[in-house]
């Protein structure tokens, strides 16, 4: 395996691994907030990415058009329950994202986690996590595809994947 193949390679497995494992970002007040009646909607980022200026530039600005985009629509869900018994009608409704720098891959790269949450007056809330890829020397985010240039079965880099995603699962789940 080539020097560049193995470190592409490297990188791609520490990005999957530390993925697997991100904890949630600790509660503490969020840094864009948007409200209307019984509605909330907050972005927050961790120490990390607040300071990286391009990587929080970029993010404050997908937040912020993610946080407006989520507060229409859940305006517009409320005004369509007019026909519910006030106490689920006037339940808070809140959506939540975070950033969260999980590791830095090869120095160029970091794992950015982006958690959501979303509580719309139903039996549970929602939860769902998304890994980003920041480079940090283009100034972007950028897919983890290029670095997957062989995917045979069983071939050298999916074999060397999964070891290292089961290393860490052994690692990080006590048994």
């Amino acid at each position: 395996m080539t020097r560049s193949v193995s470190s592409r390679l490297f990188a791609t497995v520490l990005l999957l691994a530390v993925s697997c494992t991100a904890a949630p970002a600790a509660d503490r007040k969020p840094d864009i907030a948007l409200k209307a009646k019984y509605t909330e909607v907050t972005v927050s980022f961790d120490d990390a990415i607040k300071s990286d200026a391009p990587l929080l530039n970029y993010l404050s600005a997908a937040g912020k058009a993610w946080a407006a985009k989520t507060l229409k629509e859940l305006v517009a869900q409320r005004k369509d329950m007019s026909d519910m018994p006030a106490d689920i009608r006037n339940r808070p409704w809140s959506s939540e994202r975070s950033y969260t720098q999980d590791a830095l891959v090869a120095g160029r790269y970091a794992s950015i986690i982006r958690g959501d949450f979303s509580y719309t007056g139903g039996a549970h809330p929602n939860h769902g996590n998304d890994t980003l890829l920041w480079d940090r020397q283009a100034g972007k985010m950028i897919s983890i595809r290029p670095f997957f240039t062989e995917l045979a079965d069983n071939g050298p880099a999916m074999t060397a994947i999964r070891t290292a995603v089961v290393a860490s699962a052994i690692r990080t789940i006590p048994i």
